[in-house]
């Protein structure tokens, strides 16, 4: 690889000439871009790439110069190494740090260096803030002003005011005076401040001390009556993911984003196959805290997140993201969505920023899922140390004494039985029953399809592809009432992701030769009733029509 600066052939009005950076990785790829920079060629030192004194704001024009010297020569080692791409090479070397105020530097300069987009975002959130503390919303500050001590010093008496008041938690003063830390030490290490500064540890924390805003405690009438005015698809998916955030002890949006198969396993922690009928936790990473939580999946939980994947099958057909469907594929049984949340702010955003709004009006807000799936577990006197594991949300001493041994029997048994005991208290079962009816109720007044109520895997029946979406009342001729399975058919513009199914192939389902065996304990509580009930008899006629063995287990899913 080199990279060679050259000037454009064509001269500007004044007679200057833009600079240009010209990326050599092979004789068939070659790349030129523009850095910006505008010089006259009479003053330029082709062989140096410089201006000479002579050139007007020559020490400014050869000090930018000099940085991209210096990040060619960073960017050639990465690509050597093999840990970057052409692209990212290029992307590399023409970064630029706009210095004119902190807000654009932190657009520019911190956001390249910075691998999760969260995190900027975060950065600039808290950056807003901070000007909204100090009454500067309106107003660009410079990275210069951040080392005046008098500028803390009137942050800190408004932060004392604000927390007193209850309009601030000491935990967002705290974040708002780090921020400008991050700025100080950023820029200083990139040579845009030429002396460190230090905040004073008396300027970073409040006198007045509240860990956090008041948030309101969501009852399970509120859910209900939020459920009641639901009358468009998009209302009922933001109050489904808010009662499965609850449901999942307190996830948020990027942490239903990473739900994966590859991220379940059974109670021993292990990693198990695709089974009808065992057990399954989630041993997974929480997004914001970064600290390990493996939680249970309780069947009518995972019958809530079939209903939310497949509505977003419905609403996010179309949607992509970096040229990849957003979907997660058919077979992923906790998938919803997937995309890679570090690298894609933006969309993140966007993307949830509607469910968040549309919930809000209906009197929930996501972040307050978990705030009362733990004042649930505070009423039922479930300890401090029990709740933060529950939470994924922990203090360094519970993290030692606790949190390095959760997949311990003993430690599961008991968080198991607080999360089952906070569900029960909260109506969560009761709750998932009224969310169902209230999509059929969509689906009947909004004429929406069928297919969202999916119970089975997919069945192709001649050139067509069905799936079972409950039973109904069927009358016979001779006036006998029984159970009929109902079945809905894919619309075409949903072929292709319903045709991936695999789930009625064999071997799919590692307990399906077993759970009627005589020796299988599951068999034993459940085959009178299942072998008596005429519902399971009608399957068994249709499985040599439309092979649907497979679906039966999910008649009591919720």
């Amino acid at each position: 690889m080199k990279v060679s600066f050259f000037l454009k052939s064509r001269p500007l009005k004044d007679g200057r000439k833009n600079v240009g950076l010209q990326f050599t990785f092979s004789r068939e790829i070659q790349v030129q871009k523009l850095t910006g920079i505008k010089v006259y060629p009479k003053l330029w030192d082709r062989a140096e790439a410089r201006v000479n004194k002579e050139h007007i704001g020559y020490e400014e024009i050869n000090r930018t110069l000099a940085e991209f010297k210096h990040r060619i020569e960073v960017a050639n080692i990465k690509y050597e190494t093999k840990r970057i791409g052409t692209e990212q090479v290029i992307a590399e070397v023409l970064k630029r740090n706009d210095i004119s105020s902190v807000e654009n530097y932190i657009n520019t300069a911190i956001k390249d260096d910075l691998s999760n987009d969260q995190t900027y975002f975060s950065y600039l959130n808290w950056w807003k803030g901070l000007k909204k503390l100090v009454g500067k919303s309106n107003k660009p500050m410079k990275i210069e002003e951040l080392m005046i001590e008098n500028f803390y010093v009137r942050a800190l008496k408004r932060g004392n005011e604000l927390v007193k008041n209850q309009e601030l938690s000491s935990r967002s003063y705290a974040n708002y005076i780090s921020v400008c830390q991050k700025v100080l030490n950023h820029a200083y290490d990139n040579r845009n401040i030429f002396e460190p500064y230090k905040i004073k540890d008396k300027y970073r924390t409040t006198d007045v001390y509240r860990l956090s805003r008041e948030k309101k405690i969501i009852e399970p009438v509120n859910v209900f009556n939020a459920i009641k005015e639901v009358n468009s698809l998009q209302q009922w998916q933001s109050v489904a993911l808010w009662l499965l955030s609850f449901s999942l002890r307190g996830f948020y949006y990027s942490d239903i984003v990473a739900l994966t198969d590859e991220k379940l396993h059974n109670k021993k922690g292990e990693k198990t196959p695709k089974n009808l009928f065992s057990e399954m936790y989630i041993d997974t990473m929480r997004a914001k805290s970064n600290i390990n939580i493996f939680t249970k999946i309780p069947r009518p939980v995972l019958r809530l997140l079939r209903m939310i994947k497949f509505t977003f099958v419905y609403t996010q057909i179309d949607r992509e993201h970096n040229g990849k469907t957003i979907l997660s594929p058919i077979n992923d049984r906790i998938g919803i969505v997937q995309y890679d949340v570090t690298t894609s702010g933006n969309f993140h955003n966007q993307l949830w920023k509607l469910f968040q709004r549309k919930s809000r009006k209906l009197g929930l807000d996501m972040l307050n899922a978990r705030k009362t799936f733990n004042n649930i577990g505070e009423r039922l006197d479930i300890s401090n140390d029990t709740r933060e594991i529950l939470l994924g949300h922990l203090g360094k001493r519970t993290i030692h004494q606790h949190y390095n041994n959760y997949k311990l029997p003993e430690v599961i048994n008991r968080v198991d039985k607080a999360h089952i005991d906070i569900l029960e208290r909260f109506k969560t079962i009761e709750l998932i029953q009224i969310l169902t009816n209230k999509l059929r109720e969509l689906i009947e007044a909004k004429n929406l399809p069928k297919w969202l109520l999916i119970q089975s895997g997919v069945h192709k029946v001649g050139r067509e592809y069905k799936v079972l979406v409950g039973m109904k009342d069927f009358d016979t001729s001779k006036g006998k009432e029984y159970n009929k399975p109902e079945w809905a058919t894919i619309e075409p513009k949903f072929k292709k992701y319903f045709k991936a199914d695999k789930s009625k192939e064999k071997g799919y389902w590692a307990d399906e030769e077993t759970w009627l065996d005589e020796k299988n304990r599951i068999k034993k509580a459940v085959a009178k009733n299942l072998k008596d009930n005429v519902w399971f008899k009608e399957a068994l006629r249709q499985e040599k029509e439309l092979k649907e063995a497979k679906v039966i287990s999910i008649k009591n899913a919720v």
